[in-house]
């Protein structure tokens, strides 16, 4: 295994410094601190699989106030997002001959271990780094290279514990953009995307990470990450192919197809899977055409609404109260939307750049970062949407998700990554002795401007 270091600062990228006073005597002073919130993990693709989080009091005055810049570092070549537990946070890349995944102080962004292998960039696969989101479970790091290697390594030290490999040889019907599908974790075991061009569901074993299950070929290359959903009792999986979606029900004993729905996939890696609100599935985007949506009745999944060649196309997004709101793309632009999946309706609409965008919910507000590198926070509203702001933290492109997590926005583009706190704050009186430095957050005193 080759090792190189990659752990670097690297120069700050659209960032100013925040100015300090040194206290000269002993006084009260009014400061910001941090609220008490317990924070919340994104250990895989999405932190939960929707892209939601319950936290809810974040600050959103950045035009006011900017976030507070935790780090901000060089990265190698890649497009995977994010993911985060505890401590640590972990993103890959490539230098141009091997895959280098980091693990990184969440709050510091200092290196904790990084891990390498040979993968040259091939360029009739998508990105020339990995794209596939790491996978933290329990102890253990799981991550994917776009030629089917899967690599577990412990979390802590980032030492491999096992390797499994999805083709016999790289040549064996790689998929025509690689192996882009995140591994999960679901009860049994690794969950990824396998098999002659990546048409199968796997279950890898946690422990030495051998075959526990495995679909028959579902007929065309899995590209986008599943969707997980548990519903009385019952877990499925939904699954994008390139003509149909199914749903598959995974048990301890493997895995059966019990739903398929004819639809043309756009087959985007970093693309929204599946929508599910207990009752709906809500399918994205399509070449020719735009979103649908399938009502379950009788344990069967019928047409509801399809909003046809001239309708939008969701690019990303969640469910919000039986609405979905999200990035579209449809005649005359893209927009981030609110919108009714029984009819098509759009109750709201704000004018978004570029051709594509992650957003996250976190109680009220969405936040969503453009593929140019500006970002906004925002009131989600039934009837209206309210920018409470908007910057610009990257350059351009910025095609990985969003993380989140403890109140702390993760991002990325091709060559840098940060990581900024947007956690609410409230004034309290505390005294300061001469020749402290306070800052009024507790965290770093950067901003992003």
């Amino acid at each position: 295994m080759h090792r190189r270091n990659f752990f670097h600062t690297a120069p700050p990228t659209l960032i100013i410094p925040k100015s300090q006073q040194i206290m000269k005597r002993l006084l009260l002073i009014s400061l910001i601190i941090l609220r008490p919130l317990v924070g919340q993990d994104a250990p895989a693709h999405l932190g939960d699989g929707t892209g939601t989080f319950p936290e809810s009091v974040i600050r959103s005055d950045w035009n006011e106030e900017p976030p507070l810049l935790m780090w901000n570092r060089s990265m190698p070549q890649g497009t995977t997002g994010f993911v985060i537990s505890g401590d640590r946070a972990i993103l890959g890349g490539n230098d141009g001959n091997l895959d280098i995944w980091l693990c990184l102080d969440a709050a510091a962004g200092s290196p904790k271990w990084q891990y390498t292998y040979d993968e040259k960039p091939n360029p009739r696969l998508v990105s020339a780094g990995p794209v596939a989101n790491a996978l933290i479970d329990a102890e253990r790091a799981v991550i994917l290279s776009k030629t089917g290697m899967v690599h577990c390594l412990g979390i802590e030290d980032g030492k491999p514990l096992w390797k499994a490999k999805l083709l016999p040889t790289v040549e064996d019907r790689l998929p025509a953009k690689g192996f882009t599908a995140a591994p999960l974790a679901i009860a049994q075991g690794i969950l990824v995307a396998g098999g002659d061009e990546a048409s199968s569901l796997m279950c890898l074993s946690r422990e030495d990470g051998s075959v526990k299950w495995q679909s028959e070929p579902l007929g065309g290359s899995i590209q986008t990450t599943p969707r997980i959903i548990e519903r009385d009792g019952v877990v499925m999986a939904w699954v994008m192919l390139q003509e149909r979606v199914v749903g598959l029900q995974l048990t301890d004993d493997g895995v059966k197809q019990v739903h398929s729905i004819d639809w043309k996939s756009t087959g985007d890696p970093h693309g929204c899977p599946p929508l599910w609100d207990g009752k709906r599935l809500i399918l994205p985007a399509r070449p020719d055409a735009g979103f649908a949506t399938f009502e379950l009745k009788d344990g069967q999944f019928v047409p509801l609404h399809d909003s046809g060649t001239e309708g939008p196309k969701i690019i990303s997004g969640f469910v919000k109260e039986g609405h979905v709101v999200g990035i579209i793309n449809r005649v005359g632009g893209n927009e981030l939307v609110r919108l009714d999946p029984d009819n098509g309706k759009i109750l709201w609409s704000e004018p978004i750049p570029g051709t594509r965008g992650s957003c996250i919910q976190t109680g009220e507000y969405v936040v969503v970062i453009f593929e140019t590198g500006s970002m906004i926070v925002g009131k989600i509203g039934d009837q209206d949407f309210t920018v409470d702001a908007k910057i610009g933290i990257l350059k351009e492109p910025c095609r990985a998700l969003l993380g989140f997590a403890d109140h702390r926005i993760f991002a990325r583009n091709n060559s840098n990554a940060l990581c900024i706190s947007i956690r609410a704050r409230t004034p309290v009186t505390i005294e300061s002795k001469e020749g402290d430095t306070p800052d009024s957050t507790g965290e770093s005193s950067t901003e992003i401007k």
